[in-house]
């Protein structure tokens, strides 16, 4: 219906069409719609002429007049650079001023609230002209965007309404038909046409009386010596099709000339043009440019288009969109942008960091020394943002903000730090490293699509030729960690890595490598000394769990001897590690460390379950519980084991202590609280607790005499219950020629069990045997034997060593001992 009362009003003529204007003598005048006024213009000299009154109600002066037909406002651009703005729809007998402003008057409508039906007009004083509604049509319900600026001598004159599709318009009628809904040759209903997009916007001349800039632009915007015009190609409906800029520039001498045409992209800014004079380089996301040279940075944002950044940093471009935005000004020691699509900024300057979140216009700041052991981390999957300093964990107070919209820094107060902090578990943070680097991380890892693609035959899930449901590819991530020298201004690390991680003796980097589509093949490390020397280079993780040799230089802090695993696996991530005399324990993978170097070490990294031994003094630690002892009480023996409840171990260790004529056991379960204590009725050997509760491992401790303590310490090799699958038959077990169920390779166990003096902190006997029992000043010793595998055979060897080093026998079979070795003395 709308669009046949427009054809309607276009057939018969407005009420004050051109043709009906009256001459004024020296004037030529142009209607303003169907509204009863007119502006007249001669020569230099413009005003407001009353149809009805045949009387100008606006003196004609040196203002700039234009009228905006499609909400019926006149604004005039007075020579003092004041904007009047004038409701023409208004019909009393005085002229209505709805608004007055020094520079511009812009009425603003965001292009997608008509869609939704919202009626609303932001105006202002509307009431003094006694109008209670906006006038009818297609775009007078709201008014998107129309006004005046003023920049000296040019007037910024704008008017835009997007296309327009009313969602509530039902289907014309068919003429054939008239009782239903026309159809096209497809069989869709047919309805009745957009309103086309007007397209008025432009910048004019007022001292050389032109348009510099024609009338044909969505938007104009003013940028130093530059009119930036957002343009719209529409097709033959009037529909917004393809959006594009034109660049014109003022020169010195005044003109205006059309410097660049048609851009259609980000990556076509000329930033040449608008930083002239200014040193500057392009960041891979083609709207931000660093600035300034020497040891000055800045940070300067110029978008042309919304756009969505690929992985590789290509760009899907939209809508036009305008925005020049000065983050940094070229003043800072260090400048970095965190992340893709991510609007977050961190700057230095003397010490004092600042940190910006665009988007949002705010800007944190926050003075550092280097002194200070300082973490910033953010995680968009869980929200979790905070920072670390000296050890302590904070989170920002984003509610405090000064005049020019810069918050403080208020920390909240410290908490223990989060578990999982670990730096390389964050999506992006900023990190001091050392005496003066500064660790930039960006690790945003693949996103899953979690949705099955559809079958194009069937809409149903798609499945692939083994009947497994096909996903779309993850969505690709973002792998920019890089280490960053300020005082040399260069990138050590350059900013390719998923994680950098400070080992002590040099750096461990991991890396992606990706496909074409950007989705993750592999991740590879490298590892590089303090000295630039590569340890090792593009070593696939597979390879380094399988050598353990690599965890030395993947633990931190220490000066690494050696590595070995805590458990069955080799590839086990838990580790023992020797630096100098002392063992501690940690994880190679995670660079942390559990535990550090005392003189003797025992960890269970299942139940968090330790026991420290340093000088005299023993520590047993849990999770909430510790016990203390000191090896100068009398017959002091503390042992580990598991209970075992059939086939499988139960989720508890006991420990038994016994010294001083006492003997007790505390039972703790796999949360490593304490359930109980009991106290034991007689006296129990060591090899009669084992034999009633057949542990697959032991741990004791056991003081031998004033310098001496047994460590018995082993692992029975791990046998799975579960044999291996047919890879021809995957759903049936694996058999050999004979029939037989093939089962995996058994895990090889340890033999750790040793004597050492804890005075002379040196191995009496060094850890390496099964058990070692110790009665009258000699050592029976169990030596392990494993086959060619690693596996432990049944029979074991044993020698016979004195207090003074001398063997009596030496690696022998069990049956070649004398009986009083073998039954005891009766």
């Amino acid at each position: 219906m709308r669009f046949y009362i427009v054809l309607l009003l276009f057939l018969n003529g407005s009420l004050y069409g051109q043709s009906e204007l009256p001459e004024v003598k020296g004037y030529s005048l142009k209607a303003c719609g169907d509204k009863p006024y007119a502006i007249a213009q001669k020569k230099s000299k413009t005003g407001l002429y009353d149809l009805r009154s045949k009387s100008f109600v606006l003196k004609a002066n040196k203002s700039f007049y234009h009228f905006d037909e499609q909400s019926g406002f006149l604004f005039v651009a007075n020579a003092a650079n004041t904007v009047s703005t004038y409701n023409l729809n208004y019909e009393g007998d005085e002229l209505c001023l709805i608004k007055e402003a020094n520079r511009k008057v812009i009425f603003n409508k965001d292009d997608y609230q008509q869609f939704f039906g919202d009626d609303e007009v932001y105006l202002t004083n509307l009431e003094k002209c006694q109008v209670d509604t906006v006038p009818e049509g297609s775009s007078a319900a709201g008014i998107p965007n129309s006004g005046l600026e003023c920049y000296e001598n040019f007037v910024l004159v704008l008017e835009r309404r997007p296309s327009f599709i009313d969602p509530f318009d039902a289907p014309l009628h068919s003429i054939v038909y008239p009782n239903e809904d026309s159809i096209d040759y497809d069989g869709n209903s047919v309805y009745p046409p957009a309103d086309p997009a007007i397209l008025k916007s432009g910048i004019y001349d007022r001292t050389k009386s032109k348009w510099v800039v024609p009338q044909q632009y969505a938007r104009v915007h003013v940028f130093r010596n530059f009119f930036i015009a957002e343009g719209t190609i529409l097709d033959e409906e009037g529909l917004e099709d393809e959006d594009y800029v034109d660049v014109y520039q003022i020169k010195e001498d005044g003109e205006v000339v059309l410097a660049l045409k048609n851009i259609k992209s980000n990556e076509e800014i000329p930033a040449e043009l608008f930083l002239e004079g200014t040193k500057f380089k392009r960041d891979r996301d083609p709207i931000y440019f660093f600035t300034g040279e020497g040891t000055k940075k800045g940070l300067i944002k110029i978008q042309f288009f919304e756009y969505l950044l690929e992985y590789d940093y290509s760009t899907q471009t939209g809508l036009s969109m305008f925005e020049v935005d000065t983050i940094f000004d070229s003043a800072y020691d260090f400048v970095v942008k965190l992340g893709r699509d991510i609007s977050r900024f961190v700057a230095r300057k003397g010490g004092e960091f600042f940190m910006k979140y665009h988007d949002y216009d705010k800007t944190y700041n926050f003075p550092l020394s280097w002194k200070s052991d300082y973490r910033y981390f953010y995680d968009s999957r869980d929200g979790a943002e905070g920072y670390e300093i000296d050890g302590k964990s904070y989170a920002p107070d984003h509610q405090r903000m000064d005049a020019e919209n810069t918050f403080e820094l208020m920390l909240s107060e410290p908490k223990p730090i989060l578990e999982n902090t670990s730096t390389k578990y964050f999506e992006e943070g900023i990190e001091f490293m050392r005496d003066s680097l500064i660790y930039v991380q960006v690790n945003q890892g693949e996103d899953e699509v979690l949705t099955p693609l559809m079958s194009e035959e069937f809409w149903e899930d798609s499945i692939d030729i083994d009947g497994n449901v096909v996903y779309l590819r993850p969505n690709p991530g973002t792998y920019e960690s890089g280490l960053y020298d300020p005082q040399k201004e260069e990138w050590i690390f350059k900013r390719k890595y998923c994680y950098i991680l400070d080992m002590g003796k040099g750096f461990l980097l991991c890396r992606t490598l990706l496909d074409e589509y950007g989705n993750v093949k592999d991740y590879v490390y490298d590892f590089v000394d303090n000295e630039g020397n590569y340890a090792f280079k593009e070593v696939n993780e597979i390879y380094i769990r399988d050598d353990i040799n690599y965890a030395k230089y993947c633990l931190p802090k220490y000066e690494i001897d050696s590595v070995f695993s805590v458990d069955y696996f080799s590839s086990a991530p838990e580790c023992y590690f020797m630096s100098g005399n002392k063992m501690g324990a940690g994880n190679w993978m995670e660079n942390e460390i559990h535990h550090h170097p005392k003189d003797y070490l025992w960890y269970d990294p299942e139940f968090g379950v330790s026991l420290e031994l340093e000088g005299e003094e023993i520590q047993v630690k849990m999770e909430k519980n510790s016990f203390n002892f000191n090896l100068s009480q009398a017959g002091l023996e503390l042992t580990f084991y598991p209970i075992s409840t059939g086939w499988e171990y139960d989720t508890q260790w006991h420990l038994r202590k016994r010294f001083a004529g006492t003997d007790s056991t505390v039972y703790f379960n796999k949360d490593l609280k304490v359930m109980a204590t009991e106290a034991f009725e007689g006296s129990y050997t060591s090899e009669q607790v084992k034999r009633n509760f057949h542990p697959n491992r032991s741990f004791q401790i056991k003081k031998l005499n004033d310098s001496l303590v047994y460590i018995e310490n082993y692992l029975y090799d791990y046998y799975s219950d579960f044999p291996l699958m047919s890879e021809i038959w995957v759903f049936e077990d694996s058999i050999n020629e004979d029939g037989d169920v093939v089962y995996p390779v058994p895990e090889p166990g340890y033999s750790r069990s040793g004597v050492y003096n804890y005075k002379t902190k040196r191995w009496f006997l060094s850890p390496q045997y099964q058990t070692i029992n110790y009665n009258d000043g000699e050592f029976i010793i169990e030596h392990p034997m494993r086959d060619e595998f690693g596996i432990l055979l049944s029979e074991s060897r044993y020698s016979i060593l004195k207090t003074d080093g001398s063997y009596l026998f030496k690696e022998v079979r069990g049956l070649e001992l004398p009986e009083r070795y073998i039954y005891g003395d009766d």
